[in-house]
């Protein structure tokens, strides 16, 4: 009986003495991304995230669009694919242990209103400090896109904007007993997108003029 019972595991010492490792079941994401043409397409980012938005694996794709994603954890995973000039492709995918999954994705090609948003903040204030957590930013482009943002400030004077399209903007900060205060902002169609930051300083209309930084 002892002979029949080590079997087993003389096999497996047998397999790994070989250099040969026993059969394991493998969690395996693999396919190709091409364009809606089926052109394949080389030098995609090719993500996959858990529940949280932590990324967990990623590669790209090679010469002729293909990539692979091995060892998996279960669970519901978000697979995202990425390139430059194309929209974002994103699929769930629900992962069990052994899963095998082969995937073509298509990307469309995007636009500019694909661009991740700027984001536009600043503090508004008195010319002696004071928060005017009332006061009214707007932006709002001065040609062709008619886009147009408003928000106000908070109690710590405070204020933020999101804007989409690139494009020349008019900025400008307003509060009741105080001059208006504007400056021109010019976003770019370009990558990477920057934050920008202006400050206004408004001046009671008792005194004369007003004042604004950017940077």
């Amino acid at each position: 009986m002892r002979g029949i019972a080590a079997k087993p595991i003389l096999t497996l010492l047998a397999l790994a003495l070989a250099g040969v490792a026993p059969s394991l079941e493998r969690t395996l994401a693999e396919g190709v991304v091409c364009d809606f043409f089926g052109t394949p397409l080389a030098g995609a980012q090719v993500r996959v995230t858990d529940s949280s938005g932590r990324a967990i694996r990623q590669t790209t794709t090679d010469a002729l669009g293909r990539y692979e994603l091995a060892d998996l954890p279960t669970g519901q995973l978000l697979l995202a694919v990425m390139l430059r000039g194309f929209r974002v492709r994103e699929q769930v995918l629900r992962v069990s242990s052994g899963d095998h999954f082969r995937l073509t994705t298509g990307l469309e090609v995007g636009v500019l209103t694909d661009l991740p948003p700027i984001h536009v903040s600043g503090l508004v204030r008195s010319q002696g400090g004071e928060a005017l957590s009332h006061a009214r930013v707007t932006a709002a482009c001065e040609y062709g896109s008619g886009a147009h943002v408003e928000t106000r400030a908070d109690g710590a004077r405070r204020y933020s904007l999101s804007l989409q399209l690139p494009g020349q903007y008019a900025v400008c900060a307003a509060a009741a007993g105080f001059s208006d205060s504007s400056v021109t902002l010019v976003l770019p169609a370009t990558l990477p997108r920057v934050e920008r930051t202006i400050d206004f300083t408004l001046r009671s209309t008792q005194g004369r003029g007003w004042e604004s930084g950017s940077r």
